[in-house]
């Protein structure tokens, strides 16, 4: 069996930053807030989105991304909407 890798630094988080651009050029997450329910692109290598649909109000997800929009016309998300967490 060989060994699982160790990621460094994914303990829980230290700042929080509202999203309110469509740009994914943000560095990488621990985490990601959803402060408002809704279908949300999120982007995990800077050049490419993927659409997480149906995302619940208030759910903490485990993932390392670098870039947040609303699915609806690709539009930058609302203060509050989407809350990086690193």
């Amino acid at each position: 069996m060989s060994a699982i890798p160790i990621v460094k630094g994914l303990g829980s988080a230290a700042k929080a930053v509202s999203i309110t651009d469509a740009n994914a050029t943000h560095p990488a997450t621990k985490g990601v807030y959803i402060g408002t329910g809704d279908s949300f692109d999120f982007s995990f290598d800077g050049s490419t989105f993927v659409t997480f649909q149906n995302c619940p109000e208030g759910a903490v997800l485990p993932l390392r991304v670098v870039g947040a929009r609303k699915t609806s016309g690709s539009a930058a998300p609302s203060s509050g909407d989407i809350v990086f967490l690193y």
